[in-house]
């Protein structure tokens, strides 16, 4: 199902897409104001609905991991806080270098947040009247997007917290840049809304493709089974030390 969503949504993007740009270029500037504003509120609405699929998905498949029977939830949960390198296999320096990015990653996401912070600060001092509510609110959400994200997820190393800051990241980004095309609004510039269009336009269909990737290329390469009972892994080395023995 989620697939299918994914791949209705991207078809749906490819189809829309030259749709407002033809009528951007055609359009009066109160027309053409509408449609910008009708795509910011689109694109935030595809950005999140994107990322809670890609959740889903995930959360589904390690239910599925988990079987059935008494404390298949808690199963789940197990299997959906495993670190990134347990599910690839369990490589050394390959869960080096995933912490390595993961730190990377934070640095990035707080040092974009304390900048959009910064911003808004200024403007929500500055009280300018050019810019409308729906700009500032939408900087603040990016900036708390940003900040917040760590403080969410603090779990190192965790699949789910990883994909939580890359969540955290790549929209409180979309967010800042929305409110660079809430700005284009604002100011009512033809040039600046048609540019806006096309980058909110191409924004939401990189989100969805990149999640539609999760989703079909990444996820069923994880190893979502979850793990033997103790005292099946305990009998497991006796089992597996027999054949030897035979053969001598």
């Amino acid at each position: 199902m989620w697939r299918m969503l994914l791949a209705a949504g991207a078809r749906a993007a490819v189809i829309v897409l030259p749709i407002p740009i033809l009528t951007a270029l055609f359009a009066d500037a109160f027309t053409l104001r509408s449609i910008c504003a009708g795509c910011l509120v689109a694109l935030v609405v595809v950005v999140l609905a994107g990322r809670i699929l890609w959740f889903g998905d995930y959360l589904r498949r390690c239910l599925h991991g988990a079987g059935h029977g008494n404390g298949r939830v808690l199963r789940a949960w197990t299997i959906a806080r495993r670190t990134s390198n347990r599910f690839q296999g369990g490589d050394t320096k390959r869960h080096l270098r995933l912490l390595e990015l993961e730190a990377r990653r934070l640095d990035i996401v707080l040092v974009g947040g304390s900048i959009a912070l910064a911003a808004w600060t200024q403007l929500f001092v500055a009280n300018s009247a050019h810019l409308s509510g729906r700009t500032l609110n939408l900087l603040l959400a990016g900036a708390a997007c940003l900040i917040g994200g760590p403080l969410v997820w603090r779990s190192v190393g965790g699949h789910l917290t990883m994909m939580g800051r890359i969540s955290a990241l790549e929209t409180g980004y979309t967010l800042i840049a929305v409110t660079l095309a809430s700005i284009a609004i604002d100011l009512e510039n033809r040039t600046a809304m048609t540019i806006a269009l096309i980058a909110m336009l191409v924004i939401g269909m990189r989100d969805l493709s990149a999640i539609y990737g999760w989703v079909v290329s990444t996820h069923p390469l994880l190893d979502f089974a979850a793990d033997a009972p103790k005292h099946q892994a305990a009998a497991e080395p006796t089992q597996q030390e027999a054949p030897p023995t035979l053969t001598e």
